[in-house]
């Protein structure tokens, strides 16, 4: 196996005659040198060699500068000329300040994520903006980490988490969340309310879990569709109903018999999906009010086109509106 990009950046420093290196859980690695026999007095210092590492690794790769350098007479060895490191000293403190190595599936799916995007060997505290990260990188970040971790993620959480680090204890946070939510008893359903039901997709995001929770208050019971991974975020007493824009057959089902419909959820990338999922809602739509959460972005500046999220919120809008004008005459 290739040596540890440390040990091979200090086995060739000047005045090193021998070097091993132990790796350490979640915490930086330590480091081991014995200095040649022929080097000046004071030449050879853990400081000095600390330092060049730090030079050599860490504008790259921060997190594989070890954490001490030991200077050593001679490297303990196996009877297989090895370095033993259980002889090696090795009760050091860790030092003020340390950042922990992330470890664990999820980190390495969130580190992984972010080169992909990103490009590069993004470390545990690359900020996703200099690495040239923007707001529709954060969404398709945020899509792509809720498929492959199925917990609940926005591109607004990756733009206020900007770090591997930071986004890592978010979905960490996120995963308990939902393990205590399934582990804990249900409560009794909220009785069913005299108005009717209101389907709402999207209710667990900020528009959809504001309106969901307005409706409640006002006395009407309320349908949620709700990703598989965000339904345990789902105010008490709805009707959940698990799904995704992509089940056009459930959006339609949801739709009848609800006495108004709130459309909030959208892809922000697929606009040919989005379009699909509004007609399906479309079509499932029998009576009352049907409210689309649009954008200002179907408005361009003047003189300039849409970009295609616009275009597909300004179908979407034309679309609600010719189904409109459509019940209107059939009245």
């Amino acid at each position: 196996a290739p040596a540890h990009p440390a040990l091979a950046v200090l086995r060739e420093l000047p005045g090193v005659a021998d070097a091993a290196l132990v790796e350490r859980e979640g915490l930086p690695p330590l480091a081991y040198a014995a200095p040649d026999p022929g080097a000046a007095p004071g030449g050879v210092t853990p400081t000095g060699l600390r330092l060049a590492l730090r030079s050599a690794l860490a504008g790259d790769h921060p997190e594989l500068v070890p954490e001490y350098v030991v200077l050593v007479d001679a490297l303990p060895r196996t009877g297989t000329g090895e370095a033993d490191p259980g002889r090696l000293p090795g009760d050091f403190p860790v030092r003020a300040g340390t950042r922990v190595r992330l470890t664990g599936t999820r980190a390495r799916t969130v580190l992984a994520a972010f080169a992909e995007l990103l490009g590069g060997h993004p470390g545990p505290d690359a900020d996703f903006f200099v690495l040239g990260g923007h707001s529709l990188l954060a969404v398709q970040l945020a899509e792509r980490l809720r498929e492959r971790l199925r917990l609940p993620l926005t591109g607004l959480d990756i733009m206020e988490h900007r770090t591997p680090r930071a986004l890592t204890g978010l979905l960490d946070a996120r995963a308990r969340e939902r393990d205590a939510a399934v582990a804990a008893p249900g409560g009794p359903a909220r009785p069913p309310a005299d108005r009717g039901t209101v389907l709402v997709t999207g209710a667990t995001g900020g528009v959809g879990a504001f309106v969901t929770r307005e409706l409640a208050a006002r006395g009407y019971a309320v349908r949620a569709l709700v990703r598989a991974e965000s339904a345990h975020l789902a105010a008490p007493g709805t009707e959940v109903v698990e799904g995704d824009l992509r089940a056009t057959g459930g959006l339609r089902e949801a739709a009848e018999g609800a006495v108004a419909v709130v459309h909030a959820a959208c892809t922000f990338t697929d606009h040919d999906l989005d379009r699909a999922a509004m007609r399906a809602l479309l079509d499932g739509w029998r009576r009352g009010p049907f409210v689309f959460v649009s954008s200002t972005d179907a408005y361009a500046a003047p003189g300039e086109a849409p970009s295609a999220y616009g275009r597909a919120k300004r179908d979407c809008e034309r679309m609600l509106l010719e189904a409109g004008a459509a019940q209107a005459g059939e009245r």
